[in-house]
């Protein structure tokens, strides 16, 4: 009898789940509010483009959910990718938007030039791109959220984030490049 798989689904409903564990941060000072519900605006603009995403063809598969420096290896002058323990169903632009958030902008464009030349991708796009590199970022603020030892760090970055990228980002400024 074949194994049914069982994997992390990253849409609308993991967002919900993120913004439910990210309040209750409020709570305990890992996360002041105004910052949560500018991360809150933020992800029901996210949540608007996955529901149009939705509609496209190939938007949607495994992904890797994980992309890091650390994750990715090189031999013979090509990257392979390790560490599958986040793999599960999302939107191919999650991987995308992953990615770009661990890359140095000046590098952006060339990985989307590698992308675009792979499948049906418009340069128009890079929005959605936006969008899921801050669900990327504040889908892992969960992970380390609840654990006093490892989440000091939250509170000063999505102030960070919220003060500057969030903001520019909600009044439909490009980001893209200021990550």
């Amino acid at each position: 009898m074949p194994l049914e798989l069982h994997r992390p689904v990253y849409n609308a409903n993991r967002i919900d789940e993120a913004l439910t564990e990210l309040r209750q941060a409020t709570n305990n000072a890992v996360l002041n509010q105004e910052d949560y519900d500018v991360i809150n605006s933020v992800l029901s603009i996210v949540k608007e483009q996955l529901a149009e995403l939705d509609s496209r063809k190939n938007s949607w598969g495994y992904i890797h959910a994980d992309f890091q420096l650390g994750n990715v290896i090189v031999s013979e002058q090509n990257p392979s990718l390790i560490d599958y323990c986040l793999f599960g169903y999302g939107y191919y632009l999650f991987d995308l938007g992953s990615a770009f958030s661990m890359l140095k902008s000046e590098l952006r464009k060339t990985f989307l030039d590698g992308y675009a030349s792979k499948t049906s991708f418009s340069f128009d796009e890079i929005r959605y791109i936006e969008g899921q590199i801050f669900m990327d970022i504040f889908i892992s603020y969960v992970f380390f959220i609840n654990d006093s030892e490892r989440n000091g760090w939250i509170k000063e970055h999505a102030s960070k984030i919220c003060n500057t990228l969030c903001r520019d980002f909600l009044e439909g400024k490009e980001v893209y490049y200021s990550f």
